[in-house]
């Protein structure tokens, strides 16, 4: 990929997937025709800020009496969880870019620096020094549904919770190419959900419900119809209660000013999802989303509208609030349409497991002089 100055930037939000797909790998057409990875013309710069917790706690103290030196291991995700195809499902023979293969394909990180503050403090700050330094970290869990009524449980054993925060993957989407693996969405057809502690409904006594959903029957001047029989797929999903406790459980009990995910990623996925395949292609019969007709060589399934969306709950209620549990359970039951086949609910997703990464957020405190982490 290659393009003009303007669009070889991270600027472009909300509207990179119209520009160029995410971000531009290579400077200019000079540096893919030298095809060497040696030419200074080659990527972009960027920089990115580690979210780690001891990080964003202040001043970390490397005096021999305290942590004694800090070391910092980077890992890099394989290339299928980077570079991902257009579209979903391509066509097998034609031109365009349905037909570009990614198998061969590779990134690489050059010149990478590390810039931080090095402070050396004076005796008077140094007797004044704490060495409880209080964290906001994170527990990452694993599980995965397999039904369309699934329960998952955990007992996280923390003193301090703040929220919790699910996100899901169709089975098949890591480490693939065929499919974007950052594009994390509410499982297939999601009907209700319950949060739950010790197997009672908490902080919520009731379900939240997504109506509609995809097997809610509409009255219109025609008789009873089902919301995927709609022209605009977004109708399909009443999922603002949801969207809404997932964004507090993310942001710490508060709600975002402003984002760059909306309505408008989730209707074109959805979309997407539901469109007409014709011996693996879409149709040319059918318009696209944006009003164009879509030739028989092209594919199904565009991936450039990553969403990250999810099941949350949490319990800062925006004042800082957070919740025992030690030796206590938490489970999240979801009521959707995962594996079930159902021939409402797109062809490519219908049938398939999804992947749980449930993320605890709680407080801890490090000792600088003992490195004990206490939760």
């Amino acid at each position: 990929m290659w393009g003009n100055a303007a669009n070889r930037t991270l600027s472009q939000g909300n509207h990179a997937n119209e520009v160029n797909r995410r971000i531009q790998i290579i400077a200019d057409k000079t540096a893919q025709d030298l095809k060497t990875n040696n030419n200074r013309e080659l990527g972009v710069p960027f920089s990115l800020k580690l979210d780690i917790d001891l990080f964003q706690s202040g001043n970390i103290h490397l005096g021999q009496a305290y942590t004694n030196g800090l070391m910092l291991t980077l890992h890099l995700a394989p290339d299928s969880s980077v570079l991902f195809q257009r579209f979903r499902d391509k066509a097998s023979t034609g031109g365009g870019a349905t037909t570009m293969d990614l198998s061969n394909s590779m990134y690489c990180l050059r010149n990478l620096k590390l810039e931080g503050r090095y402070i050396v403090p004076t005796p008077q700050e140094l007797k004044s020094y704490q060495s409880q330094i209080p964290l906001n970290s994170q527990l990452n869990l694993l599980n995965d549904i397999h039904a369309d009524q699934d329960n998952i449980s955990y007992t996280p054993q923390l003193n301090s919770v703040k929220a919790m925060c699910n996100l899901y993957l169709d089975k098949d989407q890591t480490n693939n190419l065929n499919y974007q693996q950052p594009n994390f969405r509410l499982p297939v057809g999601l009907k209700q959900i319950e949060h739950k502690k010790d197997n009672l409904r908490f902080p919520f006594t009731y379900p939240l419900k997504v109506q509609p959903n995809y097997e809610s029957l509409v009255e219109s001047g025609e008789g009873s119809i089902n919301p995927s029989q709609y022209l605009k797929r977004e109708n399909i999903m009443g999922d603002i209660e949801i969207r809404k406790h997932f964004e507090r459980a993310l942001l710490g009990g508060m709600e975002a000013k402003r984002s760059s995910a909306n309505m408008r990623r989730t209707a074109n996925n959805l979309e997407f999802d539901y469109r007409d395949r014709t011996n693996g292609i879409y149709s040319a019969g059918n318009a696209a989303v944006e009003g164009t007709a879509v030739a028989t060589t092209d594919g199904v399934g565009n991936q450039l509208y990553p969403e990250l969306l999810g099941l949350g709950v949490d319990y800062t209620y925006g004042v800082g609030n957070s919740l025992n549990y030690i030796n206590r359970d938490y489970s999240n039951t979801v009521h959707s349409g995962v594996n079930a086949g159902s021939l409402l609910l797109p062809v490519d997703r219908r049938n398939k497991s999804e992947l749980v990464q449930t993320f605890v957020k709680y407080n801890a405190a490090l000792n600088l002089q003992t490195l004990v982490k206490t939760m």
